[in-house]
């Protein structure tokens, strides 16, 4: 089956969760961000579930990216990003310190 919500570019991927992610969350660290803007430089591999809210990504190479609640994004490392949030956002994160990303 094909995934409605899978997306590249190159220093994300956006899928939807499955069922072997959503059972990692618990041991996730939670970030919430009600601030409209919100800059962040990676220097190292994340991934993270959006729990609720929304937000678009503008990376530094110019890709773009829309989450919603349910998506799975991993950024690389070595990328940063504008995050614009209309009206908040929380979402379980796991870092990676040798870049592998979560199933």
């Amino acid at each position: 089956m094909t995934d409605p919500r899978y997306a590249t570019g190159p220093h994300f991927t956006r899928r939807s969760a499955t069922d072997a992610v959503l059972t990692q969350l618990p041991g996730w660290d939670l970030w919430e961000c009600n601030e409209p803007v919100f800059f962040h430089t990676y220097d190292q591999t994340v991934t993270l579930h959006v729990n609720r809210g929304a937000a678009s990504l503008s990376f530094s190479d110019g890709s773009e990216v829309e989450l919603q609640p349910g998506d799975v994004l991993t950024i690389l490392k070595g990328i940063s990003a504008d995050w614009t949030i209309p009206a908040g956002i929380q979402n379980s994160y796991q870092s990676h310190s040798d870049g592998q990303e979560t199933p």
